[in-house]
């Protein structure tokens, strides 16, 4: 053919050929949309489940390091019981008080090595949130909304200290009432020794036996004063 028709035809393989690579472009771009919103799909899923997992290893933790907290609660309420059980031994002839100071020793060891538990669970956890940080920007960019394990472990926390302080309270408080019964009981006794050194002038002429030391078991009640003042007065007679 004529050189005119061999340009046509050309021209024709020219628009194949052009049409071909726009077809191709466009599915590619196509494509390349499709395989870019799986993988942001499946990128979102892994967040997803980083959330999940940072989730349960953060409570899990939290969970471990408040009830060491708790523990050591315990050990410092005990550390302090036995040192008033040394001091009370002193008192009524405890022969016990070696075996009371070697439990406290013991408690305060045991509470100091609670102690690096609870500072190493925390540097645990913190480290973790530093590593989530980027995929909490993540998610929330991602329109993903959720409850930091941070504020929901706190949440639990108080729901947990608020069981546990009623709890407490039924013990404090009968302890309380026995304190304060025993307060009771000395103010009584105090008052009343007052008086008697007050109208006998400090002397008990014609009674022999020294009056007992105050206590809940034999404090003295205003039938003893009475009683006291009435043989004081018949002794000066």
């Amino acid at each position: 053919g004529s050189l005119l028709d061999r340009l046509e035809d050309v021209s024709d393989m020219m628009r194949t050929a052009s049409d071909y690579v726009t077809k191709l472009t466009q599915l590619m771009a196509s494509k390349s949309k499709q395989i870019e919103l799986e993988l942001q799909n499946m990128l979102l899923d892994e967040r997803k489940n980083y959330l999940s997992v940072f989730r349960r290893y953060y409570m899990t933790c939290g969970e471990l390091k408040y009830k060491k907290e708790k523990r050591q609660e315990v050990l410092d309420k005990q550390v302090r019981h036995y040192e008033a059980q040394i001091e009370f031994a002193k008192e009524t002839l405890d022969p016990n008080t070696k075996r009371y100071k070697e439990a406290q020793v013991d408690s305060m060891a045991l509470r100091e090595e609670i102690s690096k538990q609870i500072a190493a669970l925390a540097d645990k956890m913190d480290q973790a949130t530093d590593a989530f940080e980027d995929t909490a920007d993540a998610l929330e960019s991602q329109g993903v909304s959720f409850l930091h394990p941070a504020i929901e472990l706190e949440e639990l926390n108080v729901s947990r200290r608020t069981h546990m302080n009623e709890v407490a309270k039924k013990y404090v408080t009968k302890e309380r009432q026995e304190v304060d019964g025993e307060d009771e009981d000395v103010n009584i006794t105090a008052q009343e020794l007052q008086k008697v050194k007050a109208q006998t002038h400090g002397r008990l002429t014609g009674i022999k036996t020294p009056i007992p030391p105050a206590s809940p078991a034999r404090s003295m009640s205003p039938k003893m004063t009475n009683n006291l003042l009435l043989r004081r007065t018949r002794t000066e007679e």
